[in-house]
């Protein structure tokens, strides 16, 4: 399971192929992300976009403002447990 939190709304994963949004002010459910195929492993977020990885060997790109799937990057052999962001500056 993982768990992100921004602007208030906490994001989790867990053994399902979804992540939910929650209220941090409320404890509601405001917006469940739907297409993964497998369970969800790692969030991770960039920008105004969340990343995530699962046991169906992709990752998916979310907006967070409308909760729609964005690019599916796919071609990976095995399960992809978690995301680690790293910046290069090429500078």
């Amino acid at each position: 399971a993982s768990l992100l939190v921004h602007d208030g709304i906490m994001y989790n994963c867990s053994k399902t192929s979804d992540i939910n949004a929650w209220s941090l002010g409320t404890g509601e459910l405001i917006r469940t992300f739907a297409g993964h195929s497998d369970q969800v492993f790692g969030l991770t977020m960039v920008g105004e976009n969340m990343y995530s990885s699962s046991a169906d060997c992709a990752i998916k790109e979310w907006s967070l403002t409308t909760g729609e799937c964005l690019r599916t990057f796919e071609g990976h052999t095995d399960y992809i447990s978690k995301l680690v962001v790293q910046w290069v500056d090429d500078d």
